[in-house]
């Protein structure tokens, strides 16, 4: 399935059954696509968009655990159980996705044991995903931090990042002081380029040297899990 690699690991049979029920949409930076405690009834497999998991904390404030790319989906579990959502879903980086509702996707989850095997597959390694950035935000200093965020950005998204402070600052949880003092550090060691509203990735082994090493255990997870690799490049 050209795009999502979620949908092209699927055989062709199932491939087959989930076609019909998709539709490819744009997503345009910043739209909403799940809020905490809402149920959705759209489910999405991206295709070149990145989505940005945050929650919400009782102070007003928010900080980022997870990235959904092309090689996941949004909604499975959602799908399966009928739960609620805990946490805000936003479009990081616009692009396009394949859509269908969340109806549709509980009915083919129990139709084809393949899909459900990967999307459950997939809902592990979020956690996982989730409870590595958890352990970062505790544990490392904020470079290290920064670096591991933005390899696992440019998996998704490339290597032009048009990020603007607040939002660099929201995903780590920090104050904007904090991100430009990050920003101009790995500038001046050449690993990224750093301007205002963007940010390009000069030199990946550069950055993955200033990594806390957090980027790599995630792509192990999904290693394991998948025996597939994070990035193939």
């Amino acid at each position: 399935m050209q795009g999502s690699e979620f949908l092209s690991e699927l055989a062709p049979a199932a491939l087959k059954l989930i076609q019909p029920h998709l539709a490819k949409v744009d997503l345009a930076r910043g739209i909403v696509l799940a809020r905490p405690y809402s149920k959705i009834d759209t489910a999405y497999f991206p295709i070149n968009v990145t989505l940005v998991v945050d929650i919400e904390l009782a102070t007003d404030a928010s900080f980022s655990t997870g990235l959904i790319g092309r090689d996941g989906l949004l909604g499975a579990g959602m799908a399966l159980d009928d739960r609620v959502c805990l946490y805000s879903v936003t479009v990081l980086a616009a692009g396009s996705a394949y859509s269908i509702p969340i109806e549709k996707l509980k009915q083919l989850l129990l139709e084809i044991p393949e899909l459900r095997k990967r999307a459950l597959a997939y809902e592990q390694y979020f956690l996982a995903q989730v409870q590595q950035t958890a352990a970062c935000s505790a544990l490392h200093e904020l470079p290290g931090r920064f670096s591991s965020w933005f390899l696992r950005l440019r998996k998704y998204a490339g290597d032009e990042l048009n990020l603007t402070q607040s939002d660099i600052a929201q995903m780590l949880g920090v104050r904007r002081t904090s991100v430009t003092d990050c920003a101009l550090e790995l500038q001046r060691a050449g690993a990224i380029d750093y301007h205002r509203g963007a940010i390009s990735i000069l030199n990946k082994r550069k950055l993955e040297k200033a990594s806390c090493g957090c980027h790599a255990e995630v792509a192990d997870h999904f290693s394991r899990l998948f025996e597939e690799s994070f990035e193939p490049d």
